[in-house]
């Protein structure tokens, strides 16, 4: 969904009815969800940071096959510029709390295996990491839901590791942002699990 750039903190509601049974939606703006290319870096920087502003650079180390009864582990090394200067940290009002989800009707259709598997806090969500003034995020885009994501206590040196546990075989597909705040690279890594 591509929204204006003054969009801020709305939110965006879709609804559908099926059977005679409305379901909601609801989605705001997350870095994680962005598709293009972030072009933000003035929204949340001084005019100076953002024009000098590089992106952060981002090397994943990971297998592309894991056995179901093992952990599977992956290691992103990340570096920048120092720009932009942080952002003062606060709260996110509306909704933030529970990541949106679709949840299934027992008597309804099945959900495509494609939908990226972002759920509420109830269940398994995105696994962050900060190294320095980089966020790391690690999120399940693809694959059979029921895969836990867990961060290292204490990433160093520029490099943070995320251990996931699959509880079903199949094709997964993974994506890292990496964001200073201005600029945000992300990278797939598909892994199969037997």
């Amino acid at each position: 969904m591509t929204v204006p750039g003054d969009w801020g903190e709305r939110e965006l509601v879709w609804q559908m009815t099926v059977r005679g049974e409305t379901f909601r939606a609801v989605g705001w703006l997350q870095p994680e969800w962005e598709i293009a290319a972030n072009a933000r870096g003035g929204f949340f920087a001084a005019a100076e940071d953002a024009a000098t502003n590089q992106a952060p650079t981002l090397v994943i180390d990971a297998a592309r096959t894991a056995a179901l009864s093992g952990t599977f582990t992956m290691t992103a090394t990340v570096s920048d510029d120092g720009l932009p200067e942080p952002r003062p940290r606060g709260g996110r009002g509306g909704g933030r709390g529970t990541l949106p989800t679709f949840e299934q009707d027992p008597d309804g259709p099945t959900l495509p295996v494609n939908v990226p598997q972002i759920q509420r806090s109830t269940r398994n969500g995105p696994s962050r990491t900060r190294l320095e003034r980089v966020n790391v995020s690690w999120t399940q885009w693809r694959g059979p839901a029921g895969v836990t994501l867990s961060s290292e206590d204490d990433p160093q040196d520029g490099t943070a590791t995320v251990t996931a546990t699959f509880k079903t075989p199949g094709d997964y597909l993974f994506r890292v942002a990496a964001s200073d705040g201005g600029e945000t690279v992300t990278e797939d890594i598909a892994v199969t699990v037997r």
